[in-house]
């Protein structure tokens, strides 16, 4: 769903009680199957949306919410604007070709927030 208005009675996290609409199995890629996921358009929010279902399912758990994701990329977005991250080098490089990356992710994951963070909880 791209729009920015949430449908009349709709949760978020149902998809998670329909297992047979699943495209993706439990695993790294376990998230791809939220209404959400076509929203993700940051490659490192990819990364760390595949790294937090490898943590969840390492303790058996395969529900990412919506909630989770808008988490994950705040806080992958704070990696480009604080010293000592990758992100932030890159962004900083002075490399046109690195930096133009960098301006893109960012411009999505903000994106990606504005969308959504007002459907979670804080």
């Amino acid at each position: 769903m791209s729009n920015k208005t949430k449908p009349e009675n709709f949760e978020w996290n149902q998809w998670l009680d329909r297992p047979h609409e699943w495209s993706w199995p439990p695993g790294p890629l376990f998230w791809k199957n939220a209404p959400w996921a076509v929203d993700v358009t940051s490659s490192e929010l990819e990364a760390a949306l595949e790294n937090l279902c490898r943590q969840l399912g390492s303790i058996g758990a395969h529900e990412i919410t919506l909630g989770m994701a808008v988490q994950e990329a705040k806080h992958v977005l704070s990696t480009f604007f604080e010293s000592g991250n990758m992100n932030y080098d890159i962004y900083h490089s002075g490399d046109p070709d690195e930096q133009e990356w960098a301006r893109w992710e960012i411009q999505e994951l903000r994106k990606f927030i504005e969308m959504y963070e007002n459907y979670v909880a804080d």
